[in-house]
């Protein structure tokens, strides 16, 4: 239970984060933008231009934010369609391009409501590292049912880094105690230059 207090916690530190870093600043650019405009005071169809820019990805922001607070009905689309969903929606950005294989048909029986909201916001905080961090071209995701349970790989080939030196904003602690918390394993594999694979094991018996 503190382990998974401690990562509920620690998201709400990180959506803290962003709305300070991202739609905070982004008003606040805004805020002063519009006080130039009224020193200057003649408006051009430029600075309207300009302005309306900043709104709207201000829009965007507060959009992925909600995503993230609230994932797609998983309980009615099942954990398949909903990853699918997810990943379809990383299309419209260029790089990094997303490659995913998944398990066919229906979702297992074994695989409980709490474990794919806990998969789902894992794969989440994954891409987030990949967008915010990484500079990758590529990301593998390959999620599997085996005998045992699930296997979840992630990789991308970005910058990496060094395990000893990483930070805890990254998310990583998150993600292990996520899934220490349901009896599964973590196994993180990088280095400088070399990208992150991040290999998930969840028993689901």
């Amino acid at each position: 239970m503190e382990a998974r207090l401690q990562a509920e916690e620690e998201q709400r530190d990180v959506i803290g984060r962003d709305l300070h870093d991202g739609v905070g600043q982004m008003l606040a650019y805004l805020s002063l933008y519009f006080n130039i405009l009224k020193e200057k005071g003649v408006i051009t169809l430029d600075d309207i231009e300009k302005a309306q820019s900043t709104i709207l990805k201000t829009i965007d922001e507060v959009r992925r934010l909600s995503r993230n607070l609230a994932p797609p009905a998983i309980k009615d689309l099942g954990f398949r369609e909903a990853v699918i969903e997810l990943i379809n929606s990383y299309g419209i950005i260029s790089k990094p391009v997303f490659n995913l294989k998944i398990y066919k048909g229906t979702d297992p029986d074994r695989l409980l409501h709490e474990h794919k909201i806990m998969l789902f916001r894992v794969i989440q905080e994954l891409s987030n590292n990949t967008f915010k961090y990484a500079k990758a071209n590529i990301v593998d995701i390959k999620i599997e049912i085996v005998k045992k349970g699930l296997s979840m790989t992630y990789e991308d080939d970005g910058i990496g880094f060094a395990m000893d030196s990483v930070k805890k904003g990254i998310g990583l602690k998150s993600i292990l105690s996520r899934v220490e918390f349901y009896g599964g394993s973590v196994k993180i594999q990088t280095q400088p230059g070399k990208g992150i694979k991040v290999i998930i094991n969840l028993p689901l018996e």
